[in-house]
């Protein structure tokens, strides 16, 4: 009884670590999947940081114009959100929007011009409401692609509608020398929107900066994960008892 029990203590724990985002995972793990607004990255303010983004895109106050977003909205440092395309994509009240043409942006942003050590780049991006019309993707930084690109639906409590987050790292030895990435999507089709389009970064001379991002299962599909791995281990187990082989 106590070998089984170790057992299924053991496949339990296995099954967790499988779907679910258990004990291990430390509070600089953001769930997108249960998010309503963007997460403050745990190094935000620190020495060494940088923080910069948009929640509109209009450079002041222009409207229906290609846009060169030089004026971020948020976070203390400078930076650039410019459309390369020459497609119109910001809607009536300031917002990103490709309409039906493909997302083709370049973003410049601060860095903390240290000497060797890590830098660590985390954007991210949300939609006012409704999820993702296609997948976003992100270009190199210095040569160098990200690690990790989630784009998420999630509900969103505080619109009471289905939304889309994204959470983008980049890992970079060193300092950045040309700070600027693009982003674009693969071709046309249904529209792409930003509410809101924020990037931090860290500059440390000991490693990178540990905040990363998880989509968790709905928890229907989490507990059928479960139950299925659980009647995997009791199924052969049960069979091979003496009284089912007579």
């Amino acid at each position: 009884m106590a070998e089984e029990h170790n057992r299924m203590r053991l496949l339990l724990a296995m099954g967790c670590a499988l779907v679910l985002p258990c004990g291990v995972l430390s509070a600089a793990v953001f769930d997108l999947a249960s998010a309503t607004d963007l997460f403050v990255p745990t190094f935000r303010g620190n020495a060494h940081t940088t923080w910069v983004g948009w929640d509109t895109f209009d450079d002041g106050g222009t409207l229906s114009e290609v846009i060169n977003d030089t004026t971020p909205d948020l976070g203390t440092d400078p930076g650039s959100f410019v459309t390369t395309s020459g497609e119109d994509h910001l809607s009536g009240s300031g917002n990103y929007y490709s309409g039906g043409t493909p997302v083709a942006e370049t973003v410049t942003f601060a860095t903390h011009a240290g000497v060797d050590g890590f830098t660590t780049v985390i954007v991210q991006a949300m939609t006012l409401f409704g999820g993702w019309g296609d997948v976003v993707q992100f270009g190199t930084i210095d040569g160098v692609a990200p690690i990790l690109v989630l784009q998420s639906d999630n509900q969103r409590t505080s619109f009471g509608t289905t939304g889309g987050s994204l959470f983008v790292k980049y890992e970079i030895a060193g300092p950045i020398t040309t700070p600027e990435f693009a982003i674009t999507t693969s071709g046309f089709g249904s529209p792409t929107s930003f509410d809101q389009l924020v990037i931090d970064t860290l500059w440390s001379p000991t490693g990178y900066a540990t905040d990363t991002a998880v989509a968790t299962p709905e928890p229907a599909s989490t507990i059928a994960a479960l139950i299925a791995i659980v009647g995997f281990a009791v199924r052969p187990r049960r069979w091979s008892s003496p009284s089912l082989r007579r």
